[in-house]
């Protein structure tokens, strides 16, 4: 297969990384010092807590074509940077232009100028890019009740999806096909906009990475906000999502916590949080359009979120 991966962060490195070493013909598009240290030394990834680097030569370019022909066009850049880049992805003739970006707006903006050519796909993995080299996890399928790679797109896109998946499987992306992924990402988005925008308020004033009872209990109190709006405006999905969205509060809070007390749920904060202020900003206007359109409020999303606005 013929894939280009535009954006070379730590999720699309990741990406084409593993595509690349299952044998598949794999560009990159990417941007200044990240394009020229890719030119000059390839594709630099190392596994959390093991020493090992590995190394993938992949051709870089600093941006996408009409004349790069591909089967897939893989999105991996945050969901402030996509507006740049929609003048390419519509020039492009690939059949299958694949975003993986949180979002809770109506993707109905992207797929009626790309010519319902749009796929979705969210990724089960982390990383920190470090001088060059990504430090990278990949949740396993043992934890796929936590959260798995997951494709989908709307009805007519079914196959390509699942096809997609299939290719992301082969290559030890573990993943799964979702036939709403509309409604899956705004869950995923109730579920980490209030965990996100805590972790960005802690990294930004150096704070410890761990929750205190009443931090917990906002961000609990703030998460259920966003699943009512969800569930009003959609559905929540999938099936451990909606059964979280029912447990009370404190329970949340308990649970949050507790978790955020372990050093490897510490990372995953830090790699959500750190650099994601804009993405944090637009994911939390886009909930409350859905909170100003259903006339409810949200005060507990709104003290964590009001000082990105």
């Amino acid at each position: 297969m013929r894939i280009v991966v535009v954006g070379a962060g730590c999720i699309g490195t990741i990406i084409a990384s593993r595509l690349a070493k299952a044998g598949h013909d794999v560009s990159v598009i990417a941007r200044g010092d990240r394009l020229a240290n890719i030119q000059a030394h390839g594709l630099r990834m190392q596994t959390h807590g093991k020493s090992r680097i590995e190394y993938q030569d992949v051709p870089a370019f600093p941006r996408l074509t009409p004349t790069m022909t591909a089967d897939f066009v893989i999105v991996t850049v945050q969901r402030h940077q996509i507006e740049t880049l929609m003048p390419d992805l519509i020039a492009n003739p690939c059949h299958n232009i694949v975003f993986m970006f949180n979002c809770v707006a109506s993707d109905d903006q992207w797929r009626y100028p790309l010519k319902n050519r749009l796929l979705w796909a969210f990724p089960a993995a982390l990383g920190e890019l470090k001088n060059g080299i990504v430090h990278y996890s990949v949740l396993p399928r043992s934890l796929s009740l936590l959260q798995i790679t997951t494709i989908g797109g709307h009805a007519k896109r079914h196959a390509s999806a699942i096809k997609l998946m299939k290719i992301f499987n082969k290559a030890k992306i573990p993943s799964t096909f979702h036939d709403d992924m509309p409604a899956w990402l705004k869950t995923h988005a109730a579920l980490m906009l209030p965990v996100m925008a805590i972790g960005h308020q802690k990294l930004q004033t150096q704070q410890a990475l761990t929750l205190s009872w009443q931090e917990a209990n906002t961000v609990a109190q703030a998460m259920q906000e966003c699943f009512d709006l969800v569930n009003a405006a959609d559905s929540i999905t999938p099936l451990n999502m909606k059964l979280l969205s029912l447990m009370p509060s404190a329970i949340i809070a308990f649970s949050l916590m507790t978790a955020f007390q372990v050093a490897y749920m510490q990372t995953i904060l830090a790699g959500h949080a750190g650099h994601a202020s804009e993405e944090i900003l637009q994911l939390y206007i886009e909930m409350k359009h859905l909170a100003k359109k259903q006339q409810v409020e949200t005060p507990s999303l709104d003290k964590l979120c009001i000082e990105l606005l």
